[in-house]
């Protein structure tokens, strides 16, 4: 245990440090455009950490189903590449992103049971966004009911892993970066949104960059705790 906790410092280090900092420098200095191979190096490094916890965690239905939503991550992050180009696979990216909430949450409720009050709160922030979306009008396009389904899936899946803080077998740790991570990942979502949809201005997408980074390591690196 205690050599793979020195693995995933390391890990961390290089992940939050060098490569995340050299792709927010590229994403400030290139606004509009992606640098794909650097995106998917960081992608492929929170699926590695994942498959690391998997492991130790002698592949538990639990760990399978947060190490499937990292990997359906990873493919959500190259089809989302083609945000402005190719309406298809963006949506397709949409899809895989909404499939790694449901495996996330998936893997929670196994861990945590199923609690009626997540989904009273879950409808009530739910209800909230479509609110203030329709009040802003903002236009999603051709994707709009594929962001909607999205929505409600990783509002599901935030309020699952918030409770999970208090009900959950798993070691406070684990349950507080899951937790944390899940929060940077919907956050992350919050500043895509106002940056492609409502401002456009850059410091929105390199928010969106370091929570969804950091929320995804985060959630790989809880498996190292359970």
């Amino acid at each position: 245990m205690e050599n793979s906790l020195i693995v995933l410092k390391l890990i961390s280090v290089v992940y939050l440090f060098v490569l995340l900092p050299i792709y927010i420098v590229h994403v400030k200095n290139h606004e509009r455009t992606e640098k794909p191979k650097l995106k998917l190096v960081l992608s492929i490094v929170f699926c590695s950490a994942g498959l690391i916890g998997a492991t130790l965690n002698d592949f538990s239905l639990y760990a399978v189903f947060i190490l499937l939503g990292l990997m359906l991550s990873l493919a959500g992050d190259y089809f989302l590449i083609y945000l402005e180009s190719d309406i298809k696979k963006y949506t397709t990216g949409i899809l895989c992103f909404g499939l790694t909430h449901l495996s996330f949450l998936i893997s929670m409720l196994l861990a945590g049971g199923f609690f009626l009050p997540n989904l009273f709160v879950s409808i009530v922030i739910y209800g909230l966004l479509i609110y203030y979306a329709n009040k802003k009008k903002i236009d999603f396009g051709e994707v709009k009911y594929a962001l909607s389904a999205y929505s409600l899936l990783i509002v599901l899946m935030t309020v699952k892993a918030l409770s999970m803080i208090y009900f959950s077998p798993y070691h406070m740790v684990s349950r507080l970066f899951m937790a944390l991570g899940a929060s940077l990942f919907i956050s992350s979502d919050i500043f895509l949104l106002i940056y492609e949809y409502m401002d456009g201005k850059y410091k929105f997408r390199i928010l969106n960059s370091i929570a969804y980074f950091t929320g995804q390591l985060l959630i790989a690196a809880s498996l190292f705790y359970t």
